[in-house]
């Protein structure tokens, strides 16, 4: 595990922009001063430093903070960008509680789905890994209504809605 000592003699961070730079080489073909890492398949930055490869955002808070939580979230969800103003501690939960939509979803609702035995929207939401809100709807926007309330109610600064 890298320390906030060694990850500063490495690397620089601009914490308006959110970019990560190399104050040194770390390889011969890497020179100090470009931009440190590359960008996944799922849009995070990722950087490499002694065969081990981190994802930015835990770096970043690694940097400023000199610990790495649990989970560093994105609070505006876009995984590339790691301002220190988008990036907060968090839990599992939390971290899944600010995730988007599926993309598989059958109703276009976050945490409603039609419940076919009872032929009725359900509106569920979950709260550090249990059920904390179920209730049925005729109508879906009922359902979109009463989850979203649900949601803000059990997951606070890390509801989201869409």
């Amino acid at each position: 595990m890298i320390t906030q000592t060694r990850l500063r003699e490495l690397l620089d961070y601009c914490p308006k922009t959110g970019v990560m730079w190399w104050r040194v080489s770390p390889r011969q073909n890497v020179a100090a001063g470009t931009v440190a890492g590359w960008r996944n398949a799922k849009g995070y930055w990722c950087i490499e430093i002694g065969r081990k490869q981190y994802k930015r955002h835990r770096l970043v808070w690694l940097y400023v903070y000199g610990y790495m939580p649990e989970y560093v979230d994105h609070d505006n969800r876009t995984p590339g960008d790691d301002r220190l103003a988008n990036l907060r501690p968090a839990t599992r939960g939390q971290n899944c509680s600010n995730a988007a939509l599926r993309k598989d979803s059958t109703s276009g609702v976050k945490g409603v789905s039609w419940h076919v035995r009872r032929d009725k929207w359900q509106a569920r939401v979950y709260s550090a890994g249990r059920l904390v809100f179920c209730q049925y709807f005729d109508a879906l926007a009922d359902a979109a209504q009463a989850v979203t309330v649900a949601r803000q109610t059990h997951h606070a600064a890390f509801a989201c809605h869409s």
